[in-house]
């Protein structure tokens, strides 16, 4: 996990805990809500960056080696 997944973690823990609370001044509140989307945009790069990830090596085994003059090649 990098290291911005695992500040955004425990800004997620404070953003709810302030949500729910209602007891901090606004402009704390505006930079943890800031943050706090960045982080879920950070990870919805992540998640979309594995995916693909995930796509292309599954696509790679599945459709790309070929088997030519006797020996297997990734092509």
């Amino acid at each position: 996990m990098c290291k911005v997944c695992v500040a955004g973690l425990k800004v997620e823990k404070m953003y709810r805990l302030v949500v729910s609370s209602h007891g901090i001044d606004s402009e704390r509140a505006r930079k943890l809500i800031k943050t706090y989307q960045d982080f879920k945009d950070h990870k919805m790069l992540v998640d979309e960056q594995r995916g693909r990830f995930n796509s292309l090596e599954e696509n790679l085994e599945n459709h790309g080696k070929s088997y030519i003059d006797g020996q297997f090649g990734i092509f």
